[in-house]
């Protein structure tokens, strides 16, 4: 018998990647870990999933920069993207076959996550490092990322505090900021310039359908995609009060301590 287990793996939306092949790992391979925990009387599991299950917030600019809507876990799911369709999906399926069973579950959904170890948000720092960086459209949109360390920490919070039956998590820093905040605490870190030549998102769209027909073609990694559009147009800002109320959690990296951490991390790897 074991105490808990927890499901950390996932399959990323990166270009290329197949819709069936999403749903394999995270809808139906997490639906498949779930009933194997269930036969082996696991107490409690744990499940990573993401905030981007509820989609991008619908957020006009109208309101004080300092301050965004922040949504609670309660907040009706509209995912907007395969990959968070798969992850809902994925949720869904935990949720009926707990129904069945005995097994607590908690789901986490995390936020943007970074941190050392991460090489999928190293494309970012390299071009922020090499002065290629551009934001699509003001650079305004809202993203909540959080320390990897800091999600650890959740996860370990919710093996041991998380109540029976079902519990679902958000997992962000304590405080959404703008892509321009963001990229700029990168560009302070490699002690490069602060970005500031924004495109507009009229004249990406179509420069990412052709990119992507010519990778599908090629078979290369196209430099812009319409997700990549869409994640630096949309705000994604959340709230963390059940997590702070029920498991105690304190995200305690902040972000400019947790972005230099994560460039001398890339530095001493020699990714950078």
């Amino acid at each position: 018998e074991w105490d808990a287990a927890v499901n950390a793996a996932g399959l990323l939306g990166k270009f290329g990647t197949r819709r069936d092949s999403l749903r394999a790992v995270n809808t139906r391979g997490a639906d498949r870990l779930f009933e194997f925990a269930q036969r082996r009387n696991v107490k409690r599991f744990v499940h990573l999933s993401t905030v981007g299950v509820t989609g991008p917030a619908e957020i006009d600019g109208s309101f004080p920069q300092a301050s965004p809507p922040l949504r609670g876990e309660e907040t009706p799911c509209r995912p907007a993207s395969d990959y968070q369709r798969s992850k809902l999906d994925g949720e869904t399926a935990l949720l009926q076959a707990q129904a069945r069973g005995s097994c607590g579950l908690t789901v986490l959904r995390a936020g943007f996550t970074y941190g050392p170890g991460d090489l999928h948000k190293l494309p970012l720092f390299q071009t922020i490092q090499n002065g290629r960086f551009f934001f699509i459209g003001s650079g305004n949109a809202y993203l909540q990322p959080i320390f990897v360390e800091d999600l650890a920490m959740g996860v370990e919070q919710a093996l041991q505090k998380a109540d029976g039956g079902i519990c679902i998590f958000n997992m962000c820093g304590d405080h959404p900021v703008t892509w321009r905040d963001f990229a700029g605490t990168i560009a302070k870190a490699l002690g490069r310039t602060t970005p500031r030549l924004s495109v507009p998102e009229a004249l990406c769209r179509p420069a990412a359908t052709v990119l992507e027909t010519l990778g599908a073609a090629l078979s290369f990694a196209p430099p812009l995609t319409h997700s990549r559009i869409d994640l630096m147009t949309q705000s994604y800002t959340y709230s963390v009060e059940r997590a702070k109320k029920s498991l105690g959690f304190h995200p305690e990296v902040g972000l400019e301590e947790g972005i230099e951490r994560t460039v001398n991390w890339y530095r001493a790897n020699g990714a950078l």
